[in-house]
């Protein structure tokens, strides 16, 4: 669910550039990418 919550977030902010400023878009980025790491964190803690 995180996974996709990602995935649709992710298309929401690239289809709706025209209402966000572009200066917005590394901010975004860059908790997209934290939010990646730390589901990549869970799914090794849970393999263990």
């Amino acid at each position: 669910m995180l996974f996709l919550h990602n995935v649709i977030g992710g298309f929401a902010y690239f289809s709706m550039d025209d209402i966000f400023s572009h200066e917005i878009f590394p901010y975004m980025l860059g908790v997209g990418i934290a939010e990646l790491a730390g589901l990549l964190i869970f799914l090794k803690i849970t393999l263990e």
